[in-house]
């Protein structure tokens, strides 16, 4: 693991991985080393080999129930994050073993951390998971997005 240093800030990079798919681990680490990322490697939990499941109703409308698969990613996510709060450092990037960065993200993640406020919590690199949202823009490289 190497830190990343962007403006003033320190960063831990971390990419959560699954520890029965060896390919996804070598074809992550190598893609993340192309743009000049070298992460942490946090073995979240696995659908297939935890045997965790639910029993709990997600959905009342359709009597949805998170299948092992959801419930793993959100434990995997949990205990990172926990894990996190232990370390020295105070700014982290964590990311899925399916992150894809742009040739230009450095320097637009760089203009977007000299945008946030200094007290900020989250900023999310991309917007895969915001596209169907409203957003508002706040500044050149930074949207305001609740949900």
């Amino acid at each position: 693991m190497k830190t990343l240093t962007i403006g003033r800030r320190v960063i831990m990079p971390v990419v959560i991985l699954v520890q029965e798919y060896p390919e996804r681990t070598k074809f992550i680490v190598n893609e993340l080393k192309s743009k000049g990322i070298e992460p942490y490697e946090y073995d979240g939990f696995s659908a297939n080999l935890s045997g965790v499941s639910t029993e709990h109703i997600f959905n009342p409308v359709d009597n949805w129930k998170m299948g092992s698969k959801g419930t793993c990613l959100v434990m995997s996510f949990l205990s990172c994050l926990s894990a996190l709060l232990m370390q020295r450092y105070d700014h982290f990037l964590v990311m899925e073993w399916d992150v894809q960065f742009d040739d230009n993200w450095l320097k637009r993640t760089a203009k977007a951390l000299g945008e946030v406020p200094s007290d900020f919590d989250m900023l999310y690199l991309g917007s895969c998971n915001c596209n169907q949202f409203p957003k508002r823009q706040v500044s050149s490289e930074c949207w305001e997005v609740k949900w």
